[in-house]
């Protein structure tokens, strides 16, 4: 998928400097099943990052989709890694694939409306989340395949659906009943995929730029045109939105069924162009990205595949 950028139109926008080519490092990945003991709780991470090279790298960590795992959203882990970044992804147990009881995938969405009825479940992605930050610091100072090539001052976060929203709460989204308890300041920027909106949700407190991803046909627990109400009401400069033509909620992540490789094919590229220099812009505070991404550059690289709005 990845090399697919190389086949994305060209623009005389991107002549000035910053184009959305694909990343050269080599990318390796290591597992590991972190223990909380505050919580006696288990998280299992996937980490992507460049094989070559000693940092320190900037660090982005992704939460996934209901019902997902850290093997899942490949695609961006190994885009991210290859453009030099240390991606994360995170596994939440209770709200991973165990919901699917012996694997019945069958009555999916019964098992998914069930977790969403226990308001705990985003509450302990937010905390793992948190977690994981100090777990990172840890393999920073210890010895591991990461010691001393994370970036720690440098960290976004991103996640896709119900990542998205435990995403929004760690940037300081006001929970009814909760507040901005779990608001994490250790993050310098965000990205919310097809953030699901809840009712009495409060986005004021957002401090950080935010990019919401989302496309026409991303329906879902949310409706299509509701995702980008996060967008609306987030008031930090740097904030963006990104609405794809004919994207759909799994467009974002791995293809379900054969029919899903089209779009994966289309929209794919596309998300990482879109990501990576956000990324760049917001944690490596490189000056083309963030002109390229603000003033026209991804607008006009994209043509016709969506729509594109940023708040100065």
């Amino acid at each position: 998928m990845i090399a697919l950028l190389v086949g994305a139109p060209m623009t005389p926008v991107l002549a000035a400097g910053y184009q959305p080519a694909p990343g050269t490092n080599a990318v390796d990945f290591v597992r590991y099943e972190w223990h909380d003991i505050a919580r006696n709780r288990d998280l299992p991470v996937k980490i992507y990052y460049p094989k070559a090279g000693v940092g320190p790298c900037p660090v982005i960590l992704f939460s996934p989709g209901l019902g997902s795992s850290r093997e899942a959203y490949g695609y961006l882990g190994e885009g991210w890694a290859a453009q030099g970044y240390v991606a994360v992804h995170l596994q939440h147990p209770g709200s991973d694939g165990s919901i699917f009881k012996n694997g019945d995938t069958e009555h999916a969405g019964a098992a998914m409306r069930a977790v969403l009825k226990e308001p705990q479940h985003i509450l302990d992605r937010a905390q793992d989340i948190s977690f994981a930050m100090d777990e990172l610091a840890r393999l920073n100072r210890e010895n591991s395949p990461l010691q001393n090539r994370l970036d720690m001052s440098r960290v976004g976060l991103a996640g896709h659906s119900y990542g998205a929203a435990a995403v929004l709460i760690v940037m300081g989204e006001r929970v009814p009943e909760v507040g901005e308890k779990y608001r994490d300041d250790r993050f310098r920027a965000a990205i919310a995929i097809s953030p699901p909106i809840f009712r009495g949700l409060g986005f004021d407190d957002i401090r950080a730029p935010v990019l919401v991803m989302t496309g026409t046909q991303d329906a879902g627990f949310t409706r299509t045109w509701l995702r980008q109400t996060a967008y609306d009401k987030i008031n930090s400069p740097g904030t963006c939105l990104v609405n794809f033509k004919g994207a759909g909620h799994f467009t974002f992540g791995d293809p379900l069924r054969a029919s899903d490789n089209v779009k994966a094919e289309k929209f794919h590229p596309l998300i990482l162009a879109a990501t990576i220099a956000f990324w760049d812009a917001r944690l490596r505070e490189d000056p083309d990205a963030k002109s390229w991404l603000e003033q026209g550059g991804f607008k006009a690289w994209m043509k016709h595949a969506g729509k594109f709005e940023v708040k100065h």
